[in-house]
């Protein structure tokens, strides 16, 4: 599969003047509680975003504390569809709310599927055989970039442009999810666009 990857030099970033706030860890896994108490499963999407620096992949992250990055993305609301998830978090995370815009994202391909087995930090890329059923599924879903855009993040926060190679196997400063994702990602053919 063909992922088409257009320079850093295409997007712009500007702040709101509005802060964010992100939920502790903790305070997920009170909410994640009460959410699966009928024995649901909460579905969560979290966006691979890639652009090109220098001839290099780059994974965009959000920064909301300078000690950690996250990927965009988080839980979908009761019967919301993947594709409306996707529009929710791009609109919230980077307020693009033209819809042409929106529509130009284009959802590759659903990448890899991990799972939180308890109402704990860690996520697997399996359902572990102790756990009868996860409490959360996250599916990571790969984006085509829009050849242009402008991102408009919160006060507090910043996008970051991680080289893969600085992601690849590194997981004590990205987490085991993020780590991941080069191995994945090696799977497209990726073609760098001059504009």
């Amino acid at each position: 599969m063909d992922l088409i990857v257009y320079p850093n030099q295409n997007y712009n970033i500007d702040h709101k003047s509005e802060e964010e706030t992100y939920e502790k860890i903790d305070e997920k896994m009170a909410q994640l509680k009460e959410k699966t108490k009928g024995g649901n499963v909460v579905e969560s999407v979290y966006l691979v975003l890639l652009i090109e620096v220098y001839q290099q992949p780059h994974i965009l992250l959000i920064q909301p504390h300078p000690k950690y990055s996250i990927l965009p993305g988080g839980e979908l609301e009761d019967g919301e569809s993947l594709r409306d998830g996707i529009e929710r978090y791009l609109r919230s995370t980077f307020s693009i709310e033209d819809q042409d815009v929106l529509e130009s994202f284009k959802h590759l391909d659903t990448m890899c599927s991990w799972y939180r087995p308890n109402f704990e930090q860690p996520t697997y890329p399996y359902v572990p055989p102790h756990c009868g059923m996860p409490k959360e599924h996250l599916s990571v879903v790969l984006l085509q970039m829009p050849q242009r855009c402008s991102f408009v993040v919160a006060k507090n926060c910043h996008i970051r442009a991680v080289p893969l190679i600085d992601v690849f196997d590194n997981k004590e400063s990205f987490g085991s999810l993020i780590a991941s994702l080069p191995a994945i990602i090696s799977k497209y053919n990726m073609i760098y666009a001059e504009e």
